[in-house]
């Protein structure tokens, strides 16, 4: 998993030619803050603000002259209470896991409709082809919704964004729940993933505000396998429920849940970026002392939202066009997990037709999915121990592949397990074997995902965020696209060879994760945007 620093998680960085060049979310970053806190306790507060000022003055001309660096409002020491670096293990872990647990529901939500999706458009007269929409819209709009909503945390905070994008993604679920004509339960779908793409988008933010570099691994471990596990336990649930209730409840008790995680945002997780909070500081200090001058820097810098939209939407593409390496990336983790979402509209078919599954049944068949995707949890310890284990061998260096040996066995283990569940699909064939199958696949889709994910943010440290983002568009926009030919894949060439033709494509992926962990190093030295 990565080791992820706040500007490395979450603030983008701009591109001039070959130079990186800092725009306005990293500005903001703590870690320049405190950069120039630093040089300021060391006697160079002009210095300091001199520093502060021409990385300023990058982004956007900033004239901070006028300003005494004397007034700038910082952290009292380390052990300042009002830095959310300081509060408890237990509160940080709190915050962290509920998170977590908002994500997992975002994103149940997106896999659910696979088994309500069939009494649904049999009561409100919707078409096999239009009812896929309400897994490919909603995924789509998870892809779309970061792009403009990443940056808005960087300017408001963190809070505000969770409560703004809550009450969008809560109020758009009951047209889905109690509609009665298909534009009224597709449409708002598509509404509701668009403002929940923004809370999902800045979770990872608040963990870099809580915790230091060397403490963030498990952390962002624990946060990553919730949307990879989620999508497993969206028709798990859901088939319990269509089976003894009706489809209605299950977006009933979606909204139901959505509450309640509302509710623990709303007690639970306060505000955590810093810049904001020494705003807020800087505003009851002036209020307490007099003193008009005293500012926070974040304060005195000339902020452009739309323009940093304008960037955030238009960097990752860039980098997909300019970068071999990433596009690549972006492609195998794209395939991978399109062949998840694809699974939510091919297994009712395959455990229906081939084993007489009720909808109860066809969710418990996900369990295997489920289960290989949490496996990977208990293996972190073993995989974080073998990468240090490289790094001294290689005389203390980190090296971006050192990252790569989990996707290599997920390049493995992805094509065995199709071919196995492709040929095990028979009447004749107990029902376990392609669940089993399915095990190992869900084992091997976390091991690539984390293992690109990793490799990503440390070989693109300067561009992390827009890597992270292209990744995360490219992924989520094939996962919109494969459900919408997989039923007429899976009729057209039968079960069987049409999950052979995923498998194969899956081995033409394999050599990639070979080839990168041993040349890796050599290409990049050629990209100019990757560490070199």
């Amino acid at each position: 998993m990565p080791e992820m620093s706040p500007s490395q998680m979450t603030h983008p960085s701009t591109s001039d030619g070959d130079e990186p060049v800092t725009d306005v979310i990293d500005v903001m970053d703590p870690e320049i803050l405190r950069s120039s806190e630093k040089d300021a306790t060391d006697d160079n507060r002009e210095g300091a603000i001199l520093k502060l000022t021409k990385t300023l003055s990058r982004v956007g001309s900033r004239k901070l002259d006028n300003v005494d660096p004397s007034n700038e409002v910082k952290w009292d020491g380390v052990d300042d209470e009002e830095n959310v670096r300081n509060f408890s293990n237990f509160r940080k872990w709190l915050i962290t896991i509920w998170l977590t647990l908002a994500t997992f529901q975002i994103t149940s939500l997106s896999s659910a409709w696979g088994l309500a999706s069939e009494p649904l458009r049999q009561e409100i007269g919707m078409s096999q082809e239009v009812s896929v929409l309400g897994i490919s819209l909603y995924v789509l709009a998870l892809a779309i919704g970061p792009l403009l909503f990443a940056p808005l945390s960087e300017f408001y905070g963190r809070r505000p964004v969770y409560l703004f994008a809550y009450i969008g993604y809560f109020a758009f679920q009951f047209p889905t729940a109690f509609g009665h004509n298909t534009p009224t339960v597709i449409i708002p779908r598509f509404l509701a993933a668009f403002f929940a793409s923004s809370f999902m988008a800045n979770v990872s933010g608040t963990i870099s505000d809580l915790f230091d570099k060397d403490h963030i691994t498990y952390p962002v471990a624990v946060f990553t396998a919730g949307p990879f596990i989620a999508p497993g336990a969206g028709p798990l649930i859901a088939g319990f429920i269509v089976e003894h209730v009706s489809w209605r409840w299950v977006f009933y008790v979606m909204i139901i849940w959505t509450f309640c995680m509302a509710l623990g945002v709303v007690l639970m997780c306060p505000e955590t970026f810093g810049p904001v909070l020494l705003a807020k500081k800087a505003k009851r200090l002036r209020k307490k002392t007099g003193n008009q001058n005293l500012y926070a820097p974040f304060e005195v810098m000339d902020k452009s939202l739309v323009n940093t939209i304008k960037t955030n939407c238009s960097r990752p593409f860039m980098l997909l066009s300019l970068d071999p390496i990433l596009l690549l990336l972006c492609l195998y983790s794209g395939f991978v997990l399109a062949v998840v979402y694809l699974f939510f509209v091919v297994f009712p078919i395959v455990f229906q037709e081939v084993y007489g599954f009720n909808y109860q049944d066809v969710g418990m068949a996900f369990i295997g999915l489920i289960v290989g995707m949490a496996s990977m949890m208990p293996l972190l310890p073993v995989i974080v121990q073998q990468r240090d284990k490289a790094i001294q061998k290689n005389g203390g260096v980190a090296e971006p592949e050192m990252r790569l040996p989990g996707m290599c066995a997920g390049s493995l283990l992805m094509p065995i397990s199709l071919f196995w569940f492709a040929w095990t699909i028979y009447p004749s064939v107990h029902w376990i074997c392609p669940i089993i199958a399915s095990t190992l696949f869900g084992l091997g889709c976390n091991f690539t995902f984390s293992a690109v994910i990793s490799y990503i943010v440390e070989a693109y440290p300067k561009f992390a965020a827009s890597a992270v983002g292209a990744n995360v568009f490219v992924r989520c926009t094939m996962s919109a696209a494969f459900p919408l030919f997989g039923r007429q894949m899976f009729y057209g060439m039968g079960f069987h060879w049409a999950t052979t033709l995923l498998a194969l494509v899956a081995v033409l992926f394999m050599p990639s994760s070979f080839l990168l962990y041993r040349y890796g190093k050599t290409i990049r030295k050629r990209s100019k945007f990757a560490q070199n």
